[in-house]
């Protein structure tokens, strides 16, 4: 159990390997078809060769641009054979030094208006805006790890690219690596860049020109995250040993997970990366088991875990400052969220296995933790009571509760857009700050509430789109809805009908305590020098400085909401009995 020592941890484990396996063979039969029944099963011959076709198509734009020096490398749920219907597809560009980030991202938008300047610029960003194939495109730079997003006309999942450029290679080759042992070349290619760092930090400390060398050393770093992400999966599968009940275990972890609201790593969730860590922890512990034997094992393990020990299936890297500590991740949130905020401890970290290691569930926070350990704790208990090995995989996976179900209150978030590139600039920076101002939220700090519960919808709320389709023929739309659990919900009721008066009130809290802050959040990061320190604007935020603007010269008049370019966050609370004709 966790807490004893390594010695009597092997002990305990080996008392509980699996050794009766009748039945298990019609359980794990159940399984397959859970998972090819909800889009999860292994992917088949036809759904591969789809996917492997649209890789090898921005593969060879890759090369074009880059003259052969730079390939591209699938990464991601692909690599861990745990794709999904609704999976992104995962890829990092590696490139030789002399092909730095400015020239995989560009600065020119992807906007007609900028056609002639993208058609003279070099970069990867604006080679992918003149495909014919491609009709979204993204650079998200304020990542941890910056990517280009993209989408092709005749393929149904989003593409992210992540850039990692080494010291000392003059061409990377794809195929070249394969050939050889992957493993250790990408460890040679970390080596490097983390030699580059120090050597960068040394020079810092010496020389005056302190702001570019703070730059370049910024760049390496990012490289090295982009490729920390892949070398952790190629050191997660060396360790599984090619175990085939990894993948389905993974899959069904997956398909758990969103039954159970808690798959969203923005929103402060399980992501395939942490999903990852924690079911090849179990399968180490018992290699030899069946998968319904280590699904049991996952919740029984899990939900006894003792939080905030962390999970890791290696060795953290000695002597570095870039591998991670709890003692340093602890500084950074209190610097971050201040002594005692909702951010400032560790929740439940799961630590990936390769260099830098990192804690895949750094966003997790205490409302989320709540919602995650109740998920744990009621599958431990479903696999523990007396129904039979049907009933509880049925429960578990098929009959979970609704989430218009779950809770007695519900709020929308909606974010909206004139155009797609205001629409990412600003509700992608909107996204990035509900997971956090949810745990400032009077309505959801009160002493009556125990925690609340957000989701991505699918769409544009009907009030939402009667407001503004009056103004643009084409609106950008996402919203978030959030569940309200009261401590003293013993039972969810439907509420009253004389609830309206309430739900206002609360709608002007909302907006003076959501929306309002994360409104000015953007003007200050976004359009401000919190994030560019003064650097020009790009046409979507000019748009949007304008469209605040207008909206101050002529608040509270119809001007204000009658602009051809507009962005808008509203936050409403919205009736329980209507709450399952937005999902």
């Amino acid at each position: 159990m966790p807490g004893k020592k390594p010695s009597e941890w092997r002990a305990h484990i080996e008392h509980l390997q699996q050794i009766d396996c009748e039945n298990n063979v019609d359980l794990t039969y159940r399984l397959e078809q859970i998972l090819t029944t909800n889009g999860h099963g292994l992917l088949d011959t036809n759904k591969a060769q789809g996917i492997n076709e649209n890789f090898n198509k921005i593969r060879t734009v890759i090369k074009e641009w880059s003259k052969g020096q730079s390939d591209l490398l699938l990464s991601g749920s692909m690599m861990l054979d745990a794709f999904t219907t609704d999976s992104d597809v995962d890829t990092i560009c590696v490139s030789p030094e002399n092909i730095q980030a400015d020239q995989f991202f560009g600065t020119v938008p992807c906007h007609q208006k900028f056609d002639e300047k993208c058609r003279n610029d070099d970069s990867l960003f604006c080679r992918l805006c003149f495909h014919p194939e491609v009709h979204s495109l993204q650079r998200i730079q304020s990542n941890w790890v910056p990517l280009i997003r993209l989408k092709l006309i005749s393929f149904d999942h989003e593409i992210d690219i992540v850039f990692a450029s080494i010291p000392g290679e003059q061409q990377i080759d794809a195929d070249d690596l394969r050939q050889k042992n992957i493993l250790t070349k990408i460890e040679e290619m970390i080596e490097k860049l983390d030699n580059k760092i120090k050597l960068l930090k040394e020079e810092e400390e010496d020389r005056n020109d302190q702001a570019s060398l703070k730059n370049a050393k910024e760049q390496m770093l990012k490289s090295l995250r982009s490729l920390a992400g892949y070398h952790s999966n190629l050191k997660l599968l060396e360790m599984v040993k090619k175990n085939n009940n990894f993948h389905k275990l993974l899959l069904l972890l997956k398909l758990w997970a969103k039954s159970n609201y808690i798959y969203n790593n923005v929103m402060g969730f399980f992501n395939g990366t942490s999903l990852g860590v924690l079911a090849a922890k179990i399968v180490l512990l018992y290699p030899e088991a069946t998968v319904p034997f280590l699904l049991e094992r996952f919740f029984f393990t899990y939900s006894s875990w003792e939080w905030p020990l962390p999970v890791q299936i290696a060795e953290i890297r000695p002597n570095s400052s870039l591998n991670w500590n709890a003692w340093d991740e602890q500084k950074h949130l209190l610097s971050q969220y201040g002594s005692g905020g909702a951010y400032s401890n560790l929740m439940l970290p799961v630590i990936t296995p390769g260099f830098p290691e990192s804690n895949s569930t750094y966003l997790i926070n205490w409302q989320t933790t709540k919602i995650i350990k109740n998920a744990l704790d009621e599958a431990f208990k479903l696999f523990h009571s007396s129904k039979s090995g049907n009933e509880k995989l049925s429960m578990l996976f098929e009959q979970q509760i609704k989430f218009h179900e779950k809770y007695s209150q519900y709020f929308a978030i909606t974010c909206v857009a004139s155009d797609s590139n205001m629409f990412n600039e600003f509700c992608g920076f909107v996204v990035t700050r509900i997971r956090v101002q949810l745990t400032r939220l009077n309505d959801c700090t009160r002493d009556d509430v125990d925690f609340c519960h957000v989701i991505l919808l699918n769409g544009c709320p009907p009030y939402t789109a009667q407001k503004y389709t009056k103004i643009s023929s084409k609106i950008y739309c996402k919203t978030w809805l959030v569940g309200v659990k009261k401590k003293n919900d013993t039972q969810i009721q439907s509420q009253k009908s004389n609830v309206g008066g309430q739900l206002q009130q609360n709608d002007n809290k909302l907006k003076k305590e959501l929306d309002d802050i994360i409104v000015n959040s953007y003007k200050f990061i976004g359009l401000g020098g919190g994030r560019r320190g003064g650097a020009n604007l790009n046409l979507a935020e000019q748009k949007i400085q304008k469209h605040f603007a207008r909206n101050n010269l002529f608040q509270g008049t119809d001007e204000a909401d009658n602009q051809r370019d507009f962005v808008n966050l509203e936050s409403k609370y919205i009736d329980k009995h209507k709450v399952a004709d937005l999902i």
